[in-house]
């Protein structure tokens, strides 16, 4: 038998590693809906019984004069899976929550024309993301406000209270009574000076207390060990609590929590000599709502503590609609 010449080739080696029915998305970050109207989003609320921060993803209906790109709780970061050029249009995807920084998949992947998996119920399609057009990943302070340090030496602010079921402006304010130190809504106004309080008020020089502001959330690296480095483009979530003085007032007067949960001024003149001081209340303003292009904040009381934000231990400054008192609550 006569030989025969015969060339084993790989040129159909390379369409096989691409299927054609899978789709994926570029490293972004993105808002997630449903396609009826929710989005998805890692709740502040959750906690287990043995007050262990927990954090699932759960779909959210946007109310009124609220925007998903205000909060990180409802950004997600996707990041591809495979970096290979051959496999980026295929590549499963990473999904983190920018807030929390909990990764709910490791490896989702999607279709061209059918639905991946179920995430927290929904089975999702590429058209179900939403990518950041305005750069917000870009922004530090998205999320919180935070101030600049030196703004606060002289700025005072009044704090608008956002309620459709008044027709009237209405502001934080102190008590009518002279002997009434307790905060309301009403049409009156006090000024406050926003103060990152001396840390001996606080009863201990804590050094942590003291710096301008607290990383939190998704760290925007790529890769891991000494091939890690920051993804252009991005800026590590920041945020800073504060504490209200009342602006104006002849000795140190901040908001406090007082025995009954509300919210009121104390004077801190003669603190040292009390037996069980008050403590002044530091507050994150985290970003809540938007209406006429002006943000509203939630004040999320981080006295007792500032590193997480948990049911258990952070309430929330919450006006009573009957009262119309600075209520301490559950969040």
């Amino acid at each position: 038998m006569k030989d025969q010449n015969v060339t084993i080739g790989f040129e159909g080696f390379e369409g096989c590693t691409v299927s054609a029915d899978k789709t994926s998305l570029s490293t972004d970050l993105y808002v997630i809906t449903d396609g009826h109207g929710k989005y998805l989003a890692m709740p502040i609320f959750q906690t287990l019984s043995n007050e262990t921060t927990i954090r699932n993803a759960e779909w959210a209906t946007i109310e009124r004069n609220m925007d998903p790109w205000t909060m990180p709780a409802f950004q997600w970061v996707v990041e591809q899976t495979q970096t290979a050029a051959i496999l980026k249009e295929t590549s499963p995807i990473k999904i983190t929550n920018r807030e929390y920084g909990v990764t709910i998949v490791s490896g989702y992947q999607l279709y061209v024309d059918k639905e991946g998996t179920e995430i927290a119920g929904v089975k999702l399609m590429k058209e179900n993301f939403e990518v950041d057009t305005k750069n917000v990943k870009k922004d530090p302070y998205v999320g919180y406000k935070t101030f600049n340090k030196d703004s606060l030496l002289i700025a005072g602010y009044t704090f608008r209270y956002l309620s459709e079921a008044s027709s009237e402006d209405l502001f934080l304010t102190i008590g009518g009574l002279e002997s009434d130190s307790v905060l309301y809504a009403n049409t009156n106004k006090v000024v406050f000076a926003l103060d990152t309080i001396p840390s001996e008020y606080l009863g201990y020089g804590n050094g942590e207390i003291n710096r301008e502001t607290f990383n939190y959330g998704y760290t925007p690296t790529t890769g891991s060990g000494d091939k890690e480095k920051p993804l252009t483009g991005w800026s590590e979530l920041e945020r800073r609590f504060y504490s209200l003085k009342v602006k104006g007032a002849k000795e140190d007067t901040y908001v406090v929590l007082d025995d009954e949960g509300r919210y009121a001024t104390s004077n801190f003149t003669d603190w040292k000599r009390w037996a069980e001081p008050k403590t002044p209340v530091r507050f994150y303003l985290k970003t809540n709502n938007i209406k006429d292009g002006n943000l509203y904040y939630a004040l999320v009381d981080y006295t007792t503590n500032y590193t997480d934000i948990n049911t258990y231990s952070t309430p929330k400054g919450g006006i009573d609609d009957n009262s119309l008192m600075l209520n301490s609550n559950p969040l």
